[in-house]
């Protein structure tokens, strides 16, 4: 059963070299199909941004039998001219579009990098849990060795030798049950970055660091303050093009004599509309989008104000994991010497099995609490780059 496990994971570390954080989520954003929709909406609103902001020159014609009752011109050529700024009051309207699509992008980016980041980070603690069981599966075979020898020579009774072959079983399975873990972890690495096939070799257990966590300003970086931000002047653009609607509209017309006349007589019209009466329509329609800009300038108020206190939490828990993660880093190497110290008096005759076993049991207990400072070190730094919307790789255009 060991031999399984172990064969496969160790396949798994040995295809390749460590990968890094910043490979995954750089394989993730290439083979996620989220990221791919988000891509996609963007070019959308990119190819939409001018729609509307230049009306089409209309070309009319058409043939009468009669003139008295045809009516109209049988060839008209209309360009419509924009002399009070309605192309202008669009293209705004279509920039806004496109910096609320650019924000959803950066907020299924970081959601993307957040799944991956998470995923990595439970690979890298299973990965740290099978080293600890393997180095415990080393002390219980050499004490195995040592107690059966011991057994043999008489100097302790047989019951030992079961205890200790009975720790050395125990310690098999836990080997077995970590690799399994880590096998599930590598698999699920491989569904959030979209690979098609498990990544190769393993990951890197000290690639996060702190210096991955930088001083940004979160107007900056937070998707969701920057989705607001175009949401607000979306509702800008919607006021300036309310105001459009109730100046004049401009035409350039050119006019040809009806064909049925036989003379062909050509003339230029330049062409005023101005709007008398809409029923409020434009009225409303800025104090609709006022009301929304006002509503997204307290919202982004609010949000912001949420993400500063949501990051000086997160640095208190950062600050915190750092200090278990060393401290644990002190304990383990302090139990260490004191197991190897009594396990040398037990090959000696000065130590007992069970003073033996306790030590070790000692060890293992704090190299599962140092694994797990480690983890909250891990995700308090995913945290903190979640928080500020701090993305560690930029997407390929």
């Amino acid at each position: 059963m060991i031999g399984f496990f172990g064969v496969i994971l160790t396949g798994l570390i040995a295809q390749g070299s460590p990968v890094t954080p910043e490979e995954a989520i750089r394989t993730a954003f290439l083979k996620r199909p989220a990221v791919a929709a988000a891509r996609l909406n963007v070019q959308s609103a990119v190819s939409g941004r001018d729609v509307g902001a230049y009306p089409p020159i209309r070309l009319e014609t058409g043939f009468a039998t009669r003139p008295d009752v045809g009516g109209g011109e049988d060839l008209s050529l209309f360009v419509p001219l924009d002399f009070f700024g309605r192309a202008r009051a669009v293209r705004r309207q279509g920039a806004a579009d496109v910096a609320q699509s650019e924000s959803k992008l950066r907020q299924t980016l970081l959601e993307v990098q957040s799944e991956t980041l998470q995923a990595y980070i439970g690979l890298a603690s299973a990965q740290r849990l099978v080293v600890t069981a393997q180095e415990s599966l080393a002390v219980a075979e050499n004490l195995k060795t040592v107690t059966d020898a011991l057994v043999q020579a008489r100097k302790l009774p047989d019951i030992q030798r079961i205890r200790a072959n009975f720790e050395l079983k125990r310690t098999q399975q836990i080997v077995v049950d970590r690799q399994a873990a880590a096998l599930a972890s590598a698999t699920r690495l491989q569904a959030v970055t979209g690979a098609e096939q498990p990544m190769t070799g393993s990951v890197d257990l000290a690639s996060i660091t702190a210096s991955m966590i930088k001083q940004v300003d979160l107007r900056d970086t937070r998707p969701d303050i920057s989705l607001i931000m175009a949401e607000k002047r979306r509702a800008e653009a919607d006021i300036f093009a309310s105001k459009q609607l109730r100046l004049p509209t401009v035409e350039a017309q050119l006019r040809r004599s009806m064909w049925s006349t036989g003379i062909e007589q050509f003339g230029a019209r330049l062409q005023l509309s101005v709007p008398i009466w809409d029923n409020g329509s434009a009225l409303a329609t800025g104090r609709a989008a006022g009301f929304r800009r006002d509503e997204a300038a307290k919202r982004m108020e609010d949000l912001t104000m949420r993400a500063v206190r949501e990051r000086e939490a997160a640095q208190i828990e950062f600050e915190a994991a750092r200090s278990s993660m060393n401290s644990y880093v002190g304990l383990v190497g302090e139990i260490s010497e004191v197991m190897n110290k009594t396990q040398r008096g037990f090959e000696l005759g000065a130590a007992t099995l069970i003073e033996v076993l306790e030590a070790r049991r000692t060890l293992s207990e704090t190299l599962e609490l140092s694994v797990a400072a480690q983890q909250r070190f891990d995700l308090a730094v995913e945290a903190i780059l979640r928080i500020q919307g701090q993305l560690l790789v930029e997407l390929e255009k």
